[in-house]
């Protein structure tokens, strides 16, 4: 066998490993997203942890998703180590933003105010200033029990997607209750 055709050989099954790869993280992603909805998250963990998904799926892109999976289960130790694991490695501006971002959320629901308060330094610290306000408004009505926003936060309502609206509504209920009006807190709360 000549060198061109050597060449051409090892060219055509380079091609076919990349194909193959990409079709496999596909199908892997994908049985992860069936697992997420019905609620398996031991079975996203095991398909995540599985060596299909080692040499397919992206470390960062892993951990996120183990991430989920672990807060989804209820699994705050594991899932604040992945976090601080995260944290320690690097990783693109992106990705270190999302990661922040969802820092601050997981620490901020566990009520831990030093974590959430170390992670609105590290917001602060990346720049983004869209996050950090987010992120201080959060601080504010979770920890230190202020409800200065709701008149901006009930006109964004109209205009808000249902994501968007349902963590609207959820700070609006925290910050009635800060005020001291259980019942618009509750009405909130409901929607």
């Amino acid at each position: 066998m000549d060198m061109r055709t050597l060449g051409i050989a090892l060219l055509v099954v380079v091609l076919a490993l990349t194909a193959a790869s990409e079709v496999i993280k596909r199908l892997l992603l994908s049985k992860v997203e069936r697992l997420f909805a019905a609620g398996d998250f031991d079975g996203c963990l095991k398909v995540i942890g599985g060596p299909l998904a080692h040499l397919t799926i992206p470390s960062f892109n892993r951990e996120f998703m183990r991430l989920n999976a672990l807060e989804l289960k209820q699994d705050d130790e594991a899932a604040a180590e992945v976090i601080e694991k995260l944290l320690r490695r690097g990783c693109s501006p992106k990705q270190r933003l999302a990661l922040l971002a969802r820092g601050f959320e997981f620490y901020a629901a566990q009520l831990d105010r030093d974590k959430a308060s170390h992670m609105l330094e590290l917001v602060e610290s990346s720049g983004d200033k869209g996050l950090l306000r987010s992120c201080r408004v959060k601080f504010d009505i979770v920890f230190d029990k202020k409800s200065g926003y709701i008149h901006e936060m009930e006109e964004a309502l109209p205009d808000a997607s249902p994501e968007e609206r349902a963590q609207l509504c959820y700070l609006l209920s925290l910050q009635y209750e800060n005020k001291g009006d259980k019942r618009r807190a509750d009405e909130y709360l409901r929607k």
